[in-house]
């Protein structure tokens, strides 16, 4: 039976295909944004994963509460240090919010409008502290527009090992590479670069390379998935096909 891709850039296939596996497991979704559409973990929810989701800006939160009520979710932005932190928000597109002064610079250089205020910093360590002390953490997806690195550096990764690491690898709404500031702390403490998928780049921790077979091929029919837009078209459709079907019946009543 498919399931449903939630990703325009299908990152949740290669996710899904990878963790097939485990049951029940635990992410960490960083700058997870909207609970449903563009969501790395939104499929992993459905097959039963719980685990933290990050998002610094609160009129989202309502949404999470809705759809995800069993993820735990915190207000606040990733860095490596707990404090607060100035975030930035587009109102040309609210997805490219921000914490990195330099993104902020890139935006205001090309003309765009920004809102700044003051939100929570934590660290991934302290959010794992308090949250996850035991157990595996299966999947970290960071998606902070330009400030991996800091998210990055607040994680002791000889503590805490994601078997699977996501990071979008690229400056905002251009293919231009941004990992060469980042890549380097999780090659340097045992993590594989092992799949790039045009947006993100995938890593997988040594002691799970085992897993790495299933990065040799992009997302293909073999994976069985529907993309979640083209499912809604589709009973959308449906419906409306059913309610004419009903109207035309009524129409031969009224006629006969």
């Amino acid at each position: 039976m498919a399931y449903l891709s939630f990703t325009r850039n299908f990152e949740d296939v290669m996710i899904n295909r990878a963790l097939a596996a485990v049951d029940k497991g635990f992410y960490v979704d960083v700058g997870g944004y909207m609970p449903i559409s563009d969501s790395n973990t939104c499929a992993l929810y459905q097959r039963g994963w719980r685990g933290i989701v990050v998002e610094p800006q609160a009129r989202l939160h309502p949404q999470w509460a809705k759809h995800r009520p069993e993820d735990i979710l915190v207000g606040a932005a990733v860095g490596e240090s707990d404090g607060e932190v100035t975030f930035n928000e587009f109102p040309w597109n609210d997805q490219a919010a921000t914490i990195a002064p330099d993104i902020v610079a890139m935006h205001q250089r090309e003309g765009r409008e920004v809102k700044s205020y003051t939100v929570p910093l934590v660290t991934l360590n302290s959010l794992l502290e308090k949250h996850r002390p035991q157990g595996e953490v299966h999947l970290l997806s960071i998606d902070v527009e330009g400030a991996e690195k800091s998210a990055l550096n607040g994680l002791d990764r000889s503590r805490f090992r994601p078997w699977l690491i996501v990071l979008e690898s690229v400056l905002p709404n251009r293919p231009q590479a941004n990992y060469g500031e980042w890549e380097h702390l999780l090659l340097n403490t045992g993590y594989v670069f092992v799949y790039f998928d045009a947006v993100n780049r995938f890593y997988l921790a040594k002691e799970h390379l085992d897993l790495q077979a299933h990065f040799s091929y992009p997302p293909c029919v073999w994976d069985n998935f529907v993309d979640h837009r083209l499912n809604h078209a589709q009973q959308v459709a449906a419906q409306a096909q059913a309610e004419l079907a009903q109207l035309k019946a009524r129409l031969r009543e009224l006629a006969g």
